[in-house]
């Protein structure tokens, strides 16, 4: 179907994110300085103990993982991205970012159950609706899907997005030339 969605649902988890202490903000801000800094090992030191001094955030159990998956060390990303689920199901990075390292890796069918978990927990996010359908059309061979997630996204944009305008007509013109007959011969 054609229009935008007339209520979307928000984030669930800026609806369930609860403050984080001052303190734990505080040394968040110096860590991003650190990883901005390309001062990686000192940003996982830092991540590793904010962890145990608050358990109850996942935030920094996904920028772990993305500074091990930046190291090429997947099995630890795996286990932090894991982690980050496991504290708090709401945080879409904790599963779109985690699909991305297994898109990268070749394990399609792997991201392709991470994006959508990250759409059973908020069935509006744009960034799992895009990445889905770029899973689907590019490595996955399975244009109609991706359609249906380039159009949701388009649907959920405020303004309208070229680079999702330009995937759905793409897709509908391989889509239409593959259901069209073929000519007849004379």
């Amino acid at each position: 179907p054609s229009g935008k969605i007339a209520q979307v649902i928000p984030n669930p988890y800026l609806v369930h994110s609860g403050d984080a202490p001052a303190a734990a903000k505080t040394e968040f801000t110096r860590i991003q300085g650190l990883i901005k800094n390309g001062r990686s090992n000192e940003a996982i030191t830092a991540l590793t103990k904010m962890r145990q001094d608050y358990p109850k955030l996942s935030g920094p159990a996904v920028n772990l993982a993305l500074l091990y998956w930046k190291q090429k060390n997947y099995a630890q990303a795996q286990t932090a991205f894991e982690q980050a689920q496991g504290i708090n199901k709401y945080n879409p990075d904790a599963y779109t970012q985690y699909a991305v390292m297994l898109r990268e890796q070749g394990k399609f069918t792997e991201a392709e159950a991470q994006y959508l978990k990250a759409l059973a927990v908020w069935p509006h996010n744009f960034q799992a609706h895009r990445d889905l359908g770029v899973l689907y059309d590019l490595y996955l061979v399975q244009p109609e899907k991706a359609l249906q997630h380039f159009t949701l996204c388009d649907q959920l944009s405020a303004e309208p997005n070229k680079e999702i305008k330009g995937w759905i007509i793409e897709l509908n013109s391989r889509l239409n030339k593959k259901t069209a007959p073929a000519p007849e011969a004379k």
